[in-house]
């Protein structure tokens, strides 16, 4: 497996709160941030070499993991 940066975050490890439409109180959305759901906040996704990373470029994640 290999880590690539996570597609949902961009790698930040957090998102809008109201990107999953989770939390609205009675003035509207909230403000702020949510840990991702799709790395749990690490701003990493791990993927088997041979699949595809849906919304991504997979050559240009792979460049970004090298030095």
């Amino acid at each position: 497996m290999k880590p690539h940066i996570c597609p949902v975050c961009n790698g930040r490890g957090l998102v809008p709160v109201d990107f999953y439409l989770s939390q609205t109180n009675e003035l509207g959305s909230i403000t702020g941030d949510e840990q991702c759901r799709s790395c749990k906040g690490t701003g990493i996704v791990w993927h088997e070499d041979n699949q595809n990373i849906a919304g991504c470029d997979k050559l240009e994640l792979e460049q970004k993991d090298k030095p």
